[in-house]
């Protein structure tokens, strides 16, 4: 656990500290003696879980009334409605898309504000989802507007079934990384710290970029290619629009460690190219952690 006053990493667990609502690991600091808890959100009342989810509510667009009324009720507890509009302000830097809601809420009402779908691909579940709002930021690309809305329906799922994963398949590409800064690292950071199941991780942090950021447009998009005479197919965590490309990301727990990311995102990026016929130089591949964020130009590989 890093130090928030000094960054040292060389801390002690020092007991634990309680409120109302949640149990803290209390720490010191053995480079500055400081002491501090797990909390990322200094002296607040509420579980990180339940500021997470109140963003999630607002941003799909319900009120702040509305929010606080079904947070309360899914963790019987009595939130206010001004909590949430503390939140937001607090984490206006990473929940961006409060800037385009209004625009947002003008194209669907909340309940219609992402779509939803559960494939089941070789015996596991993946949930597909699209915002329905950031969807008309894809105006110059149509034909990846009209894949994201009808894959929903018109999956080709037996070609799921017995075919290679992108994710199992090393190209051995030696890509040009640029090691960025970027909103994602530090969404994960924020959204991780909540989850006590690693198995429900990624889940858990595309339901908050796709509601929260402005750049995420749709989760867990089920993609395949012909390469070589073998089918590939996969699922891509996250696809942005950002600066008129199209960003395709995966989140990888250790991306630094990571030896088949790039050969991943790179197959995702060329299956979705031929899938819409959009070149690939109108893509950028990347993946990303909490700490680092590694992306690269896939008609550069």
């Amino acid at each position: 656990m890093k130090c928030p006053n000094c960054s040292s990493e060389k801390t002690v667990k020092k007991g634990k500290q309680r409120n109302k609502l949640k149990v803290f690991q209390r720490f010191q600091c053995n480079s500055c003696n400081k002491y501090f808890n797990d909390s990322i959100t200094k002296n607040k009342t509420y579980d990180i879980k339940i500021i997470l989810d109140s963003l999630n509510f607002y941003n799909q667009g319900y009120s702040f009334k509305i929010s606080a009324e079904a947070i309360n009720k899914k963790y019987k507890i009595s939130l206010t409605a001004q909590s949430i509009k503390n939140w937001l302000r607090e984490f206006s830097h990473l929940a961006t898309f409060q800037r385009i809601r209004k625009k947002a809420l003008a194209y669907n009402a909340p309940k219609d504000m992402v779509v939803r779908k559960t494939f089941k691909h070789n015996q596991q579940p993946y949930l597909y989802q699209y915002h329905n709002s950031k969807i008309h930021f894809l105006k110059d690309y149509p034909k990846l507007k009209e894949y994201l809305t009808k894959i929903k329906d018109t999956c080709p799922n037996h070609l799921f079934e017995n075919s290679e994963r992108c994710s199992q398949t090393d190209l051995k590409l030696n890509p040009k990384l640029r090691l960025k800064n970027n909103n994602a690292c530090k969404l994960a950071d924020l959204v991780l710290k909540s989850v006590k199941d690693n198995r429900k991780r990624h889940q858990i942090l595309q339901d908050f970029m796709l509601r929260n950021d402005t750049a995420t447009i749709a989760v867990e998009i089920s993609v395949y290619l012909n390469l070589n005479n073998k089918l590939l197919t996969g699922h891509i965590d996250f696809l942005q629009l950002r600066f008129d490309k199209i960003h395709v990301l995966d989140y990888k727990p250790e991306a630094e460690k990571e030896k088949h990311a790039q050969s991943q995102v790179y197959l995702y990026a060329k299956a979705l190219s031929e899938i819409t016929k959009i070149p690939l130089n109108k893509f950028t591949c990347a993946y990303f952690d909490e700490k680092n964020y590694f992306e690269f130009e896939p008609d550069k590989v």
